[in-house]
């Protein structure tokens, strides 16, 4: 009769182990793809967030070229700001690059007004004579004190208007009698308008990205506590997908954990038979395993809450 129990006991427990590592190996496979799609959406964030950070340093640069300017700029450059968005719309210039050259210009003493009639002609001079937007605001920011060697070696003349007129008003006459139009034609073009569509794909994912940073930003400690939701739908879109990189990631860590600790049940557990009914009960090691996985997992709360709390302040 005993014998005829243990039987019966060994053949129940071997239908619970093949059932626990079934489960296992589901739990693996979950985990590890989980994992992988988490890391492959948190590279495209990554990306994304470079973006949206080197679009912010732009900005940095005008707005201290503006600080550090005698001129007075009405809303600290926002009349810039929309003509460099106005322009990308219109040519095939990146309004970011726009913004860095404004700020060249700028920092060449010149006036908000000044800055404003310059930069057109600037994206003109770059996309006509195949230089990058920086090297063109140079060469018009030198024109504009004076110094029009750079542009005589363009082919371009700038020559005194008379009756009083400034460096700056000779270089704009010179450059819209050279140049001038020519980046909006060129935007005009089907080659043109497939560019145009490009950057407008970027200024998507600099907002994404922004998104990004402004869940990643307080968390990590490296920038300044998430102030006001911006409710772009990039921006939203790079929060919701940062937060599911990190549940997929956390997601996949607990399946593949899980699914580890069921193949190493027999290291924390016993196997005892009373009556014919087998039973598994843990071991002095599975029982510390348990505190100190609990004690773990109380201290990630822990730590997700108080940095949630804070990026909430």
């Amino acid at each position: 009769e005993f014998k005829k129990m243990g039987n019966t006991a060994d053949r129940e427990l071997g239908k619970t182990t093949k059932s626990l590592d079934k489960l296992s190996s589901k739990l693996t496979s979950v985990g590890t793809g989980a994992l992988l799609a988490g890391g492959a959406l948190a590279v495209g964030l990554t990306k994304f967030a470079k973006e949206a950070s080197d679009a912010e340093a732009q900005q940095m640069k005008l707005n201290n070229s503006i600080k550090n300017s005698e001129s007075v700029f009405a809303g600290n450059g926002k009349a810039l700001r929309d003509q460099a968005s106005a322009l990308m719309k219109v040519t095939v210039a990146d309004d970011d690059a726009i913004v860095s050259a404004q700020a060249l210009l700028v920092q060449f003493g010149r006036t908000s007004k000044e800055t404003e009639q310059l930069t057109p002609l600037v994206v003109d001079l770059s996309r006509k004579m195949g230089i990058d937007l920086e090297a063109a605001a140079k060469a018009v920011g030198k024109s504009s004190e004076g110094s029009a060697g750079a542009l005589k070696k363009m082919g371009i003349e700038v020559v005194d208007l008379g009756g009083g007129a400034t460096a700056t008003e000779n270089t704009i006459a010179a450059l819209a009698s050279s140049v001038g139009g020519f980046a909006e034609s060129e935007g005009a073009t089907f080659a043109g308008q497939l560019d145009i569509m490009k950057n407008k794909f970027g200024e998507l994912k600099e907002s994404v990205g922004k998104g990004v940073l402004d869940v990643v930003n307080p968390i990590l400690g490296i920038g300044a506590a998430a102030g006001e939701v911006n409710p772009k739908v990039g921006e939203t879109a790079g929060k919701l997908a940062t937060m599911g990189a990190i549940g997929a990631g956390l997601v996949g860590s607990l399946s593949v954990g899980t699914g580890a600790v069921i193949k190493m049940r027999d290291q924390f557990t016993q196997v005892s038979t009373v009556g014919g009914v087998a039973t598994r009960s843990l071991t002095n090691v599975g029982k510390a395993a348990g505190v100190i996985g609990a004690a773990g997992a109380a201290i990630a709360i822990y730590q997700i809450a108080s940095a949630l709390d804070e990026a909430s302040v």
